[in-house]
């Protein structure tokens, strides 16, 4: 449209030019304005020149205006004042104001009523003509009908608010999903955790029942071998009795002769002792246990300097259990090894996962072998390394279990995922041990593993923590 606006007044400056030279000349001819009422009529765009006055009188006008604003005829059209065209009842005044104080207006976009009373969009401009003594006489300008392009903006933006609208109860879809997700995956998380406690419990009676059971026989012992020395000590007494005739102190030298041969005293002497210790050592036992429990269920979120080694050795106290049956587990650290800082009790959780991973996988082996051959049962092994590499601790646990596919290793960190038969997994495991070393600690775990045989499962710790 500006370049309409451009055109438009080049030529009204061209005609002007000319009257004025005809004039100078003193020629009549009125060409020139044949030419300005042609081109204007010629042009696509509405052309108006009015008064500026309160109503607005319509001097000349366009067939493109007249037809814009529904009328046959431009003299139809003149027989209204400019301020019936448009459509709110201050617009023409502001309008007109507006171009006074500026002296010209562009793009103005405003509502005119058409002679049906329709209303349409129109892009205005406008100019103010002075005359010779600067006095304002008239206001000239265009309208161009955006109606179509501003009913497409409408519906463009009535299909934004659909999609906006569309988009937030999708979101809110989502995030309704995304909670429900959340507290399923809690939920599960804290079944998980108390299946762990319950086959942790089970574990921990089992290894606590043992030494017990020999500390209880060694204290039955004991007092049977008490029982005995208490006898003897009797007969003793009755020796050392002053007041004894000589026939009673020998009955009782007697008697203590035959209770020292049944008792066996050199030996038994020896029996006490050991039992002493072994009791001592059941003892001994069952308080590595009970603090190995302890030092596990310690509520984590802490992060601390931590000594790996320790961390690893009572993880494998705690998770006996699970491999004692299926595999013998080695243990090899580096020299001088640091302590790093973490959460020790997610760390411990997360060890906790792979090594029963590991065990799960050699029994599933040794599971396979069993069908074949039931003489072709070997015990497994689980190598547990720690080693620094760079600004990492490396924990490395490797297993000599069934192994897995490329396609089972890349979604092993999957949520919910798992190979194994339903109600025998959560599927948590390696999930758990993946949120704890990389998004807790800021490390990485890598899983190697090859069909047939086993899998290394290496948990990467920066040394300064996370």
């Amino acid at each position: 449209m500006s370049s309409l606006v451009s055109d438009l007044k080049r030529k009204v400056a061209e005609l002007e030019q000319e009257l004025g030279q005809k004039q100078s000349r003193s020629d009549p001819d009125d060409g020139w304005r044949i030419q300005l009422d042609d081109l204007v009529d010629k042009l696509q765009v509405g052309a108006y020149q009015s008064s500026i006055d309160v109503e607005g009188t319509l001097l000349h006008a366009n067939k493109a205006l007249a037809k814009l604003l529904g009328f046959e005829t431009v003299d139809q059209l003149k027989e209204i004042r400019f301020h019936q065209v448009f459509f709110e009842p201050d617009e023409y005044r502001h309008f007109v104001e507006d171009a006074v104080r500026h002296m010209s207006l562009r793009n103005r976009e405003l509502r005119v009523r058409r002679r049906d009373g329709a209303e349409r969009w129109v892009n205005a401009a406008a100019r103010v003509r002075y005359d010779p003594g600067e006095r304002t006489i008239r206001l000239e300008g265009i309208f161009e009908d955006i109606t179509a392009r501003k009913h497409a903006e409408e519906k463009i933006q009535s299909l934004n608010a659909d999609l906006e609208e569309r988009v937030k109860v999708r979101t809110t879809r989502l995030e309704a999903a995304l909670d429900e997700l959340k507290s399923s995956q809690d939920q599960v998380l804290q079944m998980q955790k108390l299946e762990a406690i319950g086959a942790l419990a089970a574990g921990m009676a089992h290894e606590i029942n043992t030494p017990i059971q020999f500390v209880g026989d060694n204290l039955r012992f004991l007092a049977d071998v008490m029982g005995d020395y208490l006898s003897l000590v009797t007969v003793y007494r009755r020796l050392s009795n002053d007041m004894a005739s000589p026939r009673e102190r020998a009955l009782a030298r007697a008697e203590a002769m035959r209770l020292e041969e049944e008792f066996d005293l050199d030996s038994s002497k020896d029996d006490v002792q050991a039992a002493i210790d072994d009791a001592n050592e059941g003892i001994d036992r069952v308080s590595e246990i009970v603090t190995a429990m302890k030092d596990f269920a310690r509520p984590g979120g802490a992060i601390a300097p931590t000594d790996l080694g320790a961390a690893i050795r009572n993880t494998l106290i705690v998770s006996k259990r699970e491999y004692e049956q299926v595999a013998d587990v080695t243990l090899h650290l580096a020299e001088n090894l640091p302590e790093i800082s973490c959460d020790e009790a997610s760390l411990k959780q997360a060890l906790f996962n792979v090594i029963v991973n590991a065990a799960q996988a050699i029994e599933d082996r040794q599971r396979e072998a069993a069908d074949e051959s039931p003489q072709a049962r070997t015990q497994g092994c689980i190598a547990i390394s720690v080693a620094i590499e760079g600004e990492m601790a490396a924990i490395r646990i490797a297993d000599d279990g069934v192994g897995m596919s490329e396609g089972t290793r890349c979604r092993v960190f999957e949520p919910f995922f798992t190979t194994r038969e339903v109600g025998s997994g959560s599927g948590q495991g390696l999930s758990v041990v993946h949120r704890i070393v990389v998004k807790q600690h800021g490390g990485r775990v890598e899983i190697e593993s090859c069909p047939g045989q086993g899998t290394t499962a290496s948990i990467f710790l920066p040394l300064g923590g996370s």
